[in-house]
């Protein structure tokens, strides 16, 4: 439990009082999942620091990775595999968690407002906000069929039991489920059946795993006989359901619904990879999966790559960010 211990402490160094937003306001609370996972909200606070958000001209001819940065309340673009940056989107309160539709634009979870945030890829104006009413979300994820994009709120704005919203087509006023064993949701990630995974805690801390079926209203639990220090990103490889444990830095390749664990990916170096990102940038099979893993590495204020599923030392680190928390990689419409 070492790494979880000293994450802890690190957020706790750099949180301050809770303040202003412009969504739901936070109120002061204990040091509860939320903000052990992101830190409490900065009082007082300018949104996005000073300064307007900007992208190289070149930026959008390339692929991109979009790495949040919360407690500097912007995210850093950088291209990609090169990690130069190109571009900072800011005018954000608290960034986390981010995806990406089939259009190939970036959905970002801004959590101390209670929104979601859509821009287009290299585009520095925001083509679409969603309002996560008296929730804050943490992660999000699109499932390339049918275009819904879910939510996972990992609290609501009064410190109690989180909630999984989902918006039909990425709009309007999204459904809202409970998924009792799961009281604080993490993460959460589609596969490509439109299969709904995600990780989190129980009231009491355990690790919890569990599915929301393509189709269905109610929530099942996956037991996958591991022990987890602290959940971690859920994500479709092209091939499996992946789960990180942050805490110890690994990343399981898993069956999905059936809880098998049928690989292993170490990152090592890694301190506290948060939400990571398994891109698959080339044209092969539907099913195969993408070549290298990207992840913010919290603790460590830098972004590593590692070769997946081999893991292993991280094949470049680069540094930036206060305390990266998501990642994301979107393609330029000429690979799309």
């Amino acid at each position: 439990m070492r790494r979880l211990k000293e994450r802890h402490l690190s957020l706790a160094a750099v949180a301050m009082l809770v303040g202003c937003g412009t969504g739901s306001q936070p109120n002061l609370a204990p040091a509860g999942p939320l903000v052990r996972l992101l830190g409490a909200h900065a009082a007082n606070a300018v949104r996005g620091e000073s300064g307007r958000s900007w992208f190289a001209h070149a930026a959008v001819s390339q692929d991109l990775l979009y790495v949040s940065d919360p407690q500097g309340m912007r995210v850093i673009v950088y291209s990609f595999p090169y990690a130069k940056v190109v571009g900072v989107l800011r005018g954000l309160d608290s960034p986390a968690g981010e995806c990406v539709d089939k259009a190939q634009n970036v959905w970002i979870t801004d959590t101390y407002s209670s929104e979601l945030v859509e821009y287009a890829h290299g585009a520095t104006k925001r083509i679409a906000k969603l309002a996560d009413t008296n929730q804050y979300p943490i992660d999000c994820s699109i499932d390339t069929l049918s275009g819904n994009l879910a939510v996972a709120n990992t609290e609501n704005s009064s410190w109690g039991q989180g909630s999984i919203a989902i918006y039909t087509g990425a709009s309007g006023t999204p459904k809202v489920y409970s998924f009792p064993k799961l009281y604080y949701p993490f993460f959460l990630g589609y596969d490509d059946a439109s299969n709904l995974f995600i990780d989190g805690e129980g009231r009491g801390g355990a690790f919890v795993f569990g599915e929301l079926p393509a189709g269905s209203s109610k929530f099942t639990e996956i037991t996958l006989h591991k022990t987890f220090e602290l959940a971690g990103g859920v994500l479709w490889d092209g091939a499996y359901v992946t789960v990180g444990d942050e805490g110890a830095g690994v990343v399981y390749q898993t069956t999905g619904a059936a809880g098998q664990i049928v690989g292993t990916t170490q990152l090592a170096g890694a301190q506290n990879v948060v939400q990571y990102w398994i891109p698959k940038l080339g044209n092969g099979s539907q099913h195969q999966q993408g070549s290298k893993l990207v992840g913010p590495n919290l603790n460590g204020a830098s972004v590593m790559f590692w070769k997946y599923p081999s893991g292993g030392q991280a094949t470049k680190t680069v540094d930036g960010p206060n305390a990266p928390f998501g990642t994301a990689i979107s393609k330029p419409l000429a690979k799309r």
